[in-house]
């Protein structure tokens, strides 16, 4: 792979800073369909396109420093190099200085078919191929992904590869006549898919003198008229792009929110490794009442990818390999500082709530206790209720000073996206930022956060594998599938039980304390409504008042931790999720007994279904995050009323 095996960045304190790189992918007509077109005006308009991507690029490294890892940006052409206008675009990238990512939908010695008599339409056709891949390697500037098409099938596999290219592509190079033939794998297909999804397109009419315009949700594709040919109207200029270019890497723009938004992101640059964790409460809880064990407190914090290396384990063995090792930093400073701000913002209300009740407890105690009135005693009481109190004011100050709340929510996010990443970057690629349901908007779109932005500029650097997309890789992908989801499962399952014991725990105890409460309230009305009836000495009416104001409280604090904790819907959500995730999982075994059996003489192309399984798999862990992020966001921290 082209890319270094650890993320660049200042420093190895804190968080690898997101790498610049940018991708610029390409679908065009073949000779044929070039017939109208003078082919030194379309190279210099392409060169002039890739210029001002690049001058773009380079002009928000200089102007947004801390922004991005201070390194050489990384420019990534995309294409497949077939005859026509891949290879005009090709040529142009490499002369400025582009990386060069060829996706073949065949093998290439299958793919050289098409450039060989009399399938070829230009002279020299396979020299000019093959020279241009041996001038991007001798630079150590390509990428070969050959996918597993299937001749019979020619139209299907390369619009596979033309999927691949939009997945790859930040914006999209079309050169299209205007004309419409509804072609499988064509290029008017791309240019629709690109649409669908967003992908911003530079449209350059195939036909001299090449005017070209940017089509995105801003710029539709003009009205057709049946009887005419489209045509990119009206041109758009290089300031077109350069706006464009920009509107994709700098953090997303939403009015006076940008300077919080950078301040966010300087927020996670700045984070450092804490060297202990003193917010053990919570793991106590989940310990005890959770995993029925003897607490495992430690306070020391592990260093963070060293923590993550079971899950994601070192290997430079093979392509995936050499992603987990790529992806391991920006998933690992997340996680665990999510976990971190999760275990304070956690024990604080956990905490919190018990102090309240502790209040409660010290305000009645003189009087259940029968203390002299302005006695020592008493004002210990009193000054205890006022520590108890103003522990809770500073820890709820604390945590939103500290953003306890809203870094646990926003860290996890992130390192769940690069766990998308790492499964769908093997096969191909795939956009993890689906939108919100509108009538969750209010909680704004995830794909408009600083932490999609981040997971962007890592999967812009990321790119593809250099591989084969044979049956050996297909293998080992579904094989690195199924250990992700077992896992997946396996935490889904465990989480549930955990979450299921605890919240019954409680709720029993809630359900005790108001029985308690019951009972004093009875013994303490027993001696007024029957004159014949005497407490023991040692239940006098006092101790009475003071049991039915403190199991209340006591059963007030631990609804309220279950409540804020949404132990009962994350039990639910946990087991939802392990049954939706073990279908899936059975469909990457079955996937993987059917391409270790298949005869070699088979020409099914079989990723296509690993891609298809690898996106169900990736769409249901995003959503599932998506959606746990909206429950909690209105859980904040709040001093227990």
């Amino acid at each position: 792979m082209n890319q270094p095996e650890t993320p660049p960045r200042e420093n190895f304190e804190g968080p690898p800073l997101a790498p610049l790189a940018f991708r610029v992918g390409v679908v065009g007509h073949r000779p044929h369909r070039l017939a109208y077109a003078e082919l030194h005006i379309l190279e210099e308009v392409l060169s002039e396109v890739l210029s001002a991507v690049r001058d773009t690029v380079l002009r928000v490294a200089e102007q947004n420093p801390g922004l991005y890892a201070a390194h050489d940006p990384t420019l990534r052409a995309i294409s497949p190099l077939a005859e026509g206008a891949d290879r005009l675009f090709a040529e142009q990238a490499l002369d400025l200085e582009f990386d060069l990512c060829c996706v073949m939908p065949f093998p290439q010695a299958n793919f050289e078919e098409d450039f060989e008599r009399p399938n070829a339409m230009e002279d020299d056709s396979l020299r000019r191929f093959r020279s241009l891949l041996k001038l991007a390697k001798y630079d150590e500037r390509l990428t070969k992904f050959e996918l597993d098409g299937d001749r019979n099938h020619a139209s299907s596999a390369y619009a596979i590869a033309g999927r691949v290219v939009l997945n790859q592509s930040d914006l999209l190079v079309v050169i299209w006549d205007g004309e419409q033939t509804n072609r499988l794998g064509g290029t008017e297909q791309t240019f629709k898919e690109a649409r669908l999804l967003g992908v911003p397109v530079v449209w350059i009419d195939a036909y001299s003198p090449h005017t070209w315009r940017i089509v995105d949700s801003a710029r539709p594709l003009p009205i057709p008229d049946p009887r005419d040919r489209q045509i990119p109207n009206p041109p758009d200029d290089n300031g077109t792009i350069r706006a464009t270019v920009s509107s994709l890497l700098l953090l997303p723009s939403i009015d006076s929110s940008d300077r919080k938004r950078r301040s966010r992101v300087d927020d996670y640059y700045s984070e450092r490794k804490p060297d202990r964790n003193v917010a053990l409460l919570w793991t106590l809880l989940q310990d005890v009442l959770g995993k029925l064990r003897r607490p495992r407190l430690s306070m020391r914090v592990k260093d963070f990818e060293d923590a993550v290396i079971d899950e994601w384990p070192s290997s430079d063995t093979s392509p995936i390999g050499e992603v987990v090792n790529h992806l391991r930093p920006y998933y690992a400073w997340p996680d665990k500082l999510a976990t971190f701000y999760a275990d304070h913002y956690r024990s604080a209300f956990v905490f919190s709530f018990l102090l309240a009740a502790l209040a409660v407890g010290l305000a009645l105690l003189p009087l259940g206790a029968g203390l002299a009135p302005h006695g020592w005693a008493e004002t210990l009481c009193i000054a205890g209720e006022l520590l108890a109190i103003l522990t809770i004011l500073a820890m709820v100050y604390f945590g939103r000073r500290g953003r306890w709340h809203s870094r646990w929510i926003d860290y996890r996010l992130t390192a769940e996206l690069v766990r998308h990443l790492r499964m769908v970057a093997p096969l191909g690629g795939g956009r993890p930022f689906p939108q919100l349901p509108a009538q969750l908007g209010k909680y704004g779109q995830p794909g408009a956060t600083w932490m999609a932005w981040y997971t962007r500029a890592i999967e812009r650097d990321l790119g593809l594998p250099s591989v084969v997309v044979d049956r050996h890789h297909l293998q080992a992908c579904l094989k690195h599938l199924s250990e992700c989801v077992n896992g997946q499962i396996g935490w889904h399952a465990a989480n549930a039980t955990s979450s299921h014991r605890i919240e019954h725990t409680l709720h029993l105890s809630g359900l005790v304390l108001l029985a308690l409460t019951l009972v004093s309230c009875v013994l303490h009305l027993l001696p007024a409504l029957f004159h014949s009836v005497h407490l023991p000495g040692w239940l006098p009416p006092n101790v009475l008042t003071f049991l039915c104001a403190v199991f209340p409280a006591l059963g007030a604090a631990l609804a309220g931790i279950n409540n804020q904790a949404e132990f009962r819907r994350i039990a639910k959500r946990s087991a939802a999720m392990a049954d939706q995730l073990k279908p899936v999982r059975n469909q990457i075994d079955e996937l993987h007994k059917q391409i270790a059996g298949a005869p070699e003489s088979s020409s099914e192309q079989f990723s296509l279904r690993a891609s298809a399984v690898t996106s169900e798999l990736a769409r249901l862990l995003v959503n599932e995050v998506l959606d746990w992020r909206v429950v909690f966001l209105d859980r904040p921290l709040d001093p227990p009323a």
